[in-house]
């Protein structure tokens, strides 16, 4: 679940755009819209490269946090 205060607004909104893009990906592949399909999937893996460095940065900012509050 992201829809929680401490997931930065940087993770949902990347999530978000993959997902309802996933959803239109789906559909078109789904209705045998290949050519469609085939213009569209390089944006859509640069928006799952996004929503991974969304998390790693996330993830960055966690262990910051564990070795700053270990060091105190």
């Amino acid at each position: 679940n992201l829809n929680v205060w401490y997931v930065p607004e940087a993770v949902k909104t990347r999530y978000a755009h993959l997902n309802a893009n996933w959803l239109e990906m789906n559909n078109r592949l789904s209705k045998g819209d290949l050519p469609w399909y085939q213009a569209n999937i390089n944006n859509y893996v640069n928006q799952i490269d996004l929503f991974v460095l969304a998390l790693q940065h996330y993830a960055e900012r966690k262990m910051l946090l564990v070795v700053a509050i270990s060091l105190a």
